[in-house]
């Protein structure tokens, strides 16, 4: 399941990086939650914000005030959340959860289950 603020994005194919600065635009967005804060950043920059439902779950945005472009204000409001932003279009961004590192991944595939009284690695 999608949460939509607006628009419809299918495919998924370049970074923030790769898009020309757009103008600034004035943002006025407190903290606060961060489905409310994205439907205001939405609002102000016309950009169409798609993620999956339970990305923004639990998660609270930084505020953002100034003149700032589309993409700076959209990183700041994200503050120090785990979510990535994927750019489809210059109007339309795809929010993910990061997922964990490497590490992590790699200890849980090598962790044997607990089959004997002590705990060993494969």
């Amino acid at each position: 399941m999608l949460g939509l603020i607006t628009g419809f994005a299918l495919v998924v194919t370049a970074d923030a990086e790769d898009h020309p600065l757009s103008p600034t635009v004035m943002f006025d967005i407190p903290k606060q939650s961060l489905v409310t804060a994205l439907q205001a950043y939405s609002a102000a920059s016309g950009v169409a914000v798609l993620y999956e439902s339970g990305v923004e779950t639990g998660q609270y945005s930084a505020p953002v005030r100034g003149d700032l472009t589309r993409e700076a204000a959209l990183r700041e409001l994200l503050g120090n959340t785990n979510i990535i932003v994927r750019y489809a279009r210059s109007d339309a961004v795809t929010l993910q959860t990061q997922p964990p590192s490497i590490p992590t991944r790699l200890l849980k595939a090598f962790v044997a289950p607990r089959m004997w009284p002590w705990t060993y690695f494969m």
